[in-house]
């Protein structure tokens, strides 16, 4: 998925550019109605400023707005799985007239352990958020929060060391987790036992 028009790599040199995102696929929890998955969508940011989304197969334009009417924030979406201890989720919220909110998703890191962790975090508070409504890739989230101005915030939790702190921290916690299980097993067939 990391395509040439997903790099920022004309953003000193004034061009326009061009985002693929693709959409995620809501959970569901219980008995919660599935919302229905939104449709592939191309994020085009002009040299002005002017953002324009479109359906990525139809190229049907949804919504145009200049730099003045478009709203950019950080948010974080934060979820439990059963297969891994979850995760945080860093988010770029963009609201723009005439199209329903986008919450684009930074991609997960791959891990051993099946931890999620994500490279990049916001620097400061930010508000929980729903899931994200699509993903794109890393340069390409990248480019997004740099365009829209947010680029002095985010964090590179995996230069500065902190995601594998934070796995070493994971490991030895399911170890003592595992340790703590086998003792009130023990417990419990010798108090069965000693009777």
């Amino acid at each position: 998925m990391d395509q040439a028009h997903d790099r920022d790599d004309s953003a000193g040199s004034g061009q326009p550019l061009r985002f693929e995102l693709v959409p995620v696929a809501p959970t569901t929890t219980g008995w919660i109605q599935r919302r229905p998955t939104p449709p592939p969508l191309v994020l085009d940011v002009g040299v002005d400023g002017e953002v324009r989304v479109a359906h990525a197969t139809t190229n049907e334009l949804i919504a145009s707005a200049g730099p003045a009417y478009v709203r950019a924030r950080p948010g974080k979406y934060q979820y439990l799985r059963l297969e891994s201890t979850g995760g945080t989720q860093p988010l770029l919220i963009l609201d723009i007239p005439g199209a329903q909110q986008l919450r684009l998703g930074a991609p997960r890191m791959e891990s051993s352990w099946g931890d999620d962790n994500y490279r990049y975090v916001w620097g400061r508070w930010v508000e929980d958020e729903m899931q994200p409504t699509h993903e794109v890739t890393e340069p390409a989230w990248l480019s997004l929060v740099e365009r829209f101005g947010l680029g002095t915030l985010v964090v590179d939790e995996d230069a500065s060391g902190r995601i594998e702190q934070r796995n070493h921290f994971g490991k030895l916690k399911i170890v003592v987790e595992v340790v703590l299980v086998l003792f009130l097993i023990a417990m419990a067939v010798y108090a069965h036992f000693a009777r």
